[in-house]
Order: C-alpha cells, then structure tokens, then sequence
C-alpha cells in the first residue's frame, strides 16, 4: 500500500498509519521512487523524504476516470505560506508546468471527446510558466487554451485573492470555454485574523475584486448566469465573535451560491500549530451552522433564477430512471431520462423547471423558438456577420446561432477549400446526422461552405451565390434564421444585393499564360482594359485579377454587377467593430495560434497535389510559407512575423470594401448586437 498526497508527509499521520501503508511518497517524487520501492524485493515498511525531481510529478501518465471530464495538472507547489496550510511544506515551493506539455495534453483530450477539462494547482493563478522559452502568465495559459478548437468547458482550480489580475478577470468573464463559475476563498471576513493567517490580502481588496468579476460578467456575458463560490474557516485561533461577524457580513454582502467551510484544525509542522487553539469545538460547529444558514438563502435565491431557462448540462450518470449532471455553473442537475438513452458524457439542453436550496431539476429539451411579430415570417430575415479576419466572427456568429436558433453559411473564399483549414483559419467541424440529414457542424452549430471545394478546382462568386442560396432557402423553410458569416465582401454583396453575374466559361489556355505574370502586372493590365473594375477588385488577389481579364476578353469589359429585387429577403449586416490596436493584437495571437497548429505542415501537404504557383495563388499565407519552405525566408519566426503583417495589411483592404456599405451597422457590444437582431427579427 502507498500513500501519497499533501497528508502522506505529516507525521502524525505516518505514525498512525505506520503498520498500514508500506510507502509514504510526495507527489512531486511519486514516479521515482514508487518505481524504486516496485522493483526491490524489500518490502519492508518505509517513509521517503523527497525534494527532488520535482518535475516527474507532470511526467505521471494520467489515468482518467472516464471518458468525458478530466483534470490537468499545470503547477505544483505553493509559495503562499497560509499560517494553517501544510501543502508548502508537503509539497514545497512553485513549479509550473511548460505552456507546451499542457496544451499537448489538453489537446490529446480534446481530440478523445472530452467535454469539461479543469485545470488544477494549489493556486493556478501564481501560474508562471513558459511557451517558447518566453514567459507566460495564468492568463495567457487560460485564452491559449480556450482558443484550441472543439467544444469543452473549461474550469481550474483553484484561485488565491492576492494572484487576482484584472487580465485574469478580464478572461475569466469573456472567454467562451471558460465557465461561468469563479472560486475564490476568503477564509475569514476580518483584516486581524486574515493577517493571523498570513492571507496577504485585506477584506477590501477581496470586495473590490468580486466587483471586478460582477462587472466582468455584466460586461462580456450579459445574458449569462455565473457562480461565486468560495472557502471559509470558523475558529481559526484566536478569532473573537465580533471578528466572526465580519464573515458573516462578507457572506450577506456576496451572494454566494456555494461556500465549502472548514473548522480550524491545527497542522503540524505550519505556524498555526504553534498558536493556541482557543475556540472550542462546539463554538465551531455553532458557528459553521450560523454562516450556512446565510449561505442556504443566497444558494436558493440564486437557483431561482434558473426556473424556466435552458441550460447546456454535462450527463455525468444514471440512476433510477434519472440522468444527473451539471451546468457550466456547477449546479446539480436531475432529469428523467424518458426517450432520452446513452447521453452519459454528453452535454444536452434541458429546461429547468424546480428548484431548491442545492439543486436543480428540469427535463431534456430544444431551445425556445423565437418570438417575432406575426405580420413579418423568419422566412424574410437573414442576419449577416462580416468584418476583417481576426475580429471573432465565427465566435460570435454560433452565439448568435445558439441564442436564435440559427445555421451558418460561411462566406470565406478560402475556407471553402478542403486541406486550408489552418491556414484560412476555419472553425473546426465535424459530420452530424440531425433529423435523418447529415450536417457539417462545429459546437452543435450547422456551417456550410467550409472545406466543400477541391483546391485544383475553380469556386468562383458565381457558383457561391447559385449554392448558397439553395442552401439559405432550406434553412428558411425548416424555420430557421440564415447567418452568412464570413470576410469576403464580394461574395456576401453578391448574396445581400442578388448580384446577377456575367456568363462566361472558363479560358484555361489563358489562365495558363496569365499565371505567369505578377499580380502587379495583372492589375496594371486590367486598369488599362477596364478601369470601373480595376477600381472595385482586390489589386492582391491574383485569382480575381485573372477572372476579371478572361471576362475582359470574351465580352470586352467586366459588366458592372446588376441586382435582382425579386426576392423577398430581408437582411441585417453587422459588422464587429475593434480598436486598431486590440485588431493588430488579435491577428498575431490568432497567427501564432495556426502556426502551432501546423500551418506549415498543411502547406506541406498541399503541394503534394498542387504547384506553388497554384498554392501561392491564394494569397497570405499560402504565398509565404512556400518561401519559407523553398528556404526564401530565413526562419519562422521571420515567416510568422511576415504572416501577422501581410494578414494585418489584408484586414486594411476588407476594411476599406466594408465601409462602401453605409447599410453595415458596426457594433462592438454584445448586447448591443443581441438587442439589434432581436428587434430586427420582432419589427414590421
């Protein structure tokens, strides 16, 4: 028998359980020496003292309990020196786990179908580890991760006030995976015993920051209901009644949904096993009692809240003709199973419908449909999301698609593609059958025209508006709200104003002999021809440049594009609205993401089937990784920096097309968004 954990080095405890357990062993030396102790014939019972090799402990194969929740070491160690906490001393000072091995493991997690992924260490939010030989703060670690394609929650625990950064709130109340559930323990309302304990922090400080996190979420997740949780310690020695009542005043001024409390109890070997432990046991319980009594008025204040709404919930099991399972909140959650078999490990919708002081009850159910005025049918309405690439279109295209019950139809020359997934950064998918019809989904959301074309052949405007309107017409009639989502501007006017476009066959002897020419080149051509259009195309994009002059040559010039008002669609363009400098910003993280995805290994691939100059057509990144390859470009992080300035200069050029259209309504607030859809969806 081994035992490990904070406890296994107390020695009161390996005294009591000296005749029981044959090994006591750190974690942080857990695979050195148990693989020492299993391959000696000695088995004597024996104590190991370890402080070394501390890094072993990430290096532990994790054995997970099941299939769709899991927990990833990223620190180990505590600094903090609490005065009744033994872990600094079990466990000594902070490590953190390279930004590489954890996303390595999250991944791998991700890839196997986990759905709720929680991050652990003593305080997680001391967190400062690396990724690339650079530094990196909890923070960073926290968005890196949310940003990993696929749809998981994600948790981490757990927290300490004085390692609260506005950054870490600022992600923590705005980043999409991350739940709405924020531990933070107090351990006692009072600024002298809070000293006593060494907490590093005052109760104003603490105040302050549940105001932070309250504003956080009023901020970036209006419509969301989040969690407060928190750890409290009655009787710490010392600690008068007066001192007592100021938790008490903490817990009636939060409104937590759950506080985990703890009677002092001291330890050997830390700084309150020196202090007298002066409350006595029945003081204790009675003052555990009193605060629980605060804490079942808020939890069921809080819950009530819950009635009537749908919630994702995570399935955890089954019993007795019940799933139970919990929200992203942490709330427990009954449901009776009915017709709904084998959704253990998997995240349903469910409507609440009971409540009381700890849980909550509802059934397994479809979003409520949405209310719109009876004089104008869905039928008519088509929402559109657009801006440079960067700025969280697709992000917030499937939020709107989750609150309003919509599909998305991409609209992204590039990402049509199949094999430029990293590359054109498009959203991760997979297949789905809904209804007996398989959908190409990504977080339960349908999407169309991502990854559909085969990179050798030509998917022109033409052929896009043609499909993409047979495709918005079915969304339509199953009642359904249409959102095209995407930055190429082109092909959502095409779309929006019903472009009829010119009918002119491919002339591949010219494609041939124009392919060899610089866009440059190209476009001084076409100015010459046809200077209306040379003032409307993209003076980068090769594949347009050649378009225009093989229309140029079979019918003289590019026909200005002409409108159709037969149908009867009504749109509303909403463009996401950043500040230059949160754009410049966006684009290098979202760069550096893709390239630790394998950008340069897609374009690898690519050319396996396709030329470089067929490659390089596409501009951006497929135009540079080819020099990098064909060692044009010294060293990636040359290329990467060539990338983020070439996607940057490109977001400049969708800006300068988006703003021709005075009808782009360019918000940046989410609930300013979900008013403007809501209202345009009820209007007449």
């Amino acid at each position: 028998i081994i035992l490990t954990g904070c406890v296994a080095q107390r020695q009161d405890v390996q005294k009591r359980l000296k005749n029981k357990v044959d090994l006591f062993v750190s974690v942080k030396d857990f695979p050195k020496k148990v693989g020492k102790f299993l391959n000696t014939k000695n088995k004597t019972k024996k104590t190991v003292s370890a402080k070394n090799n501390r890094q072993d402990y990430f290096a532990l194969q994790p054995k997970y309990s099941n299939k769709f929740s899991a927990s990833v070491p990223i620190m180990t160690g505590c600094n903090n020196f609490c005065a009744y906490c033994v872990v600094p001393y079990a466990r000594g000072p902070e490590i953190s786990r390279p930004a590489e091995e954890i996303l390595s493991e999250v991944k791998n997690l991700i890839k196997n179908g986990c759905k709720e992924i929680t991050l652990l260490g003593q305080n997680v939010n001391s967190y400062r580890g690396t990724y690339r030989n650079k530094p990196l703060s909890f923070a960073e670690l926290l968005k890196m991760i949310n940003d990993l394609p696929g749809n998981f929650w994600l948790r981490f625990l757990t927290s300490h006030p004085k390692d609260m950064s506005d950054e870490l709130i600022e992600v923590i109340t705005s980043a999409e995976k991350v739940c709405e559930y924020v531990h933070l323990p107090i351990q006692a309302g009072d600024n002298t015993v809070l000293k006593r304990m060494n907490r590093k922090y005052t109760r104003r400080h603490y105040l302050d920051l549940i105001k932070k996190i309250e504003a956080g979420f009023a901020k970036n997740k209006p419509d969301e209901i989040y969690s407060l949780t928190t750890d409290i310690i009655v009787g710490f020695p010392g600690e008068t009644k007066e001192q007592f009542a100021k938790s008490a005043e903490v817990m009636k001024q939060v409104p937590y949904d759950m506080v985990y409390f703890g009677q002092f109890s001291p330890r050997p070997g830390t700084a309150a096993w020196n202090m007298k432990d002066d409350v006595s046991k029945q003081e204790k319980a009675r003052r555990e009692k009193y605060l629980n009594e605060i804490l079942k008025k808020s939890s069921y204040e809080n819950n009530k809240k819950y009635v009537g709404k749908i919630f994702d919930i995570l399935i955890e099991k089954e019993k007795n003709g019940f799933y139970y399972g919990k929200t992203r909140t942490l709330k427990n959650v009954k449901l009776p199973v009915g017709k709904n078999k084998n959704l253990i490990g998997k995240i349903v919708k469910a409507k609440i419908t009971k409540v009381n002081i700890w849980n909550l009850e509802g059934k397994i159910t479809l979003p409520d449909k949405i209310k719109i005025n009876n004089n104008k049918k869905l039928s008519e309405k088509i929402l559109t999301i657009l801006g440079p690439t960067a700025v969280g279109k697709s992000s917030l295209a499937i939020k709107l698609a989750k609150k309003f019950n919509g599909e998305i139809v991409s609209a992204d020359s590039r990402q049509i593609y199949r094999g430029m997934e990293i590359n054109s950064g498009a959203v991760p998918i997979t297949k789905k059958e809904i209804d007996g019809k398989e959908f190409t989904i990504s977080e339960n959301i349908p999407h169309y025209f991502i990854s559909v074309a085969n990179p050798t052949e030509e998917y022109s405007v033409a052929k896009f508006k043609r499909e993409a309107e047979k495709v918005i017409a079915d969304i339509l009639a199953r009642k359904k709200l249409p959102i095209i989502c995407g930055g190429t501007g082109f092909w959502i006017k095409a779309i929006v104003d019903n472009v009829i476009f010119p009918e002119v066959k491919p002339n591949w002897e010219l494609r041939k002999k124009l392919e060899q020419k610089s866009t440059k080149e190209l476009f001084s051509k076409l100015k010459k021809i046809d200077p209306a259009r040379a003032k409307t195309v993209d003076a980068k994009n090769k594949v347009r440049l050649i378009r225009a002059l093989e229309i140029c040559q079979a019918i003289g010039k590019v026909p200005q594009p002409k409108t159709n008002k037969t149908r009867n669609w009504e749109f509303l363009q909403i463009g996401i609205k950043r500040p230059k400098e949160e754009l410049a910003e966006r684009i290098k993280l979202n760069v550096a993401k893709r390239m630790e995805q394998g950008m340069i290994a897609e374009i690898e691939e690519l050319h396996k089937n396709l030329s470089w100059e067929k490659i390089e057509s596409f501009g951006l990144s497929f135009k540079l990784i080819p020099q990098y390859l064909r060692k044009e470009i010294s060293s990636q992080e040359e290329l990467e920096k060539k990338i983020y300035l070439a996607e940057k200069n490109y977001a400049k050029r969708q800006m300068t097309w988006f703003k021709k259209d005075e009808r782009i309504k360019w918000l940046s607030d989410y609930t300013e968004i979900t008013k403007k859809v809501t209202k345009f969806l009820a209007e007449n």
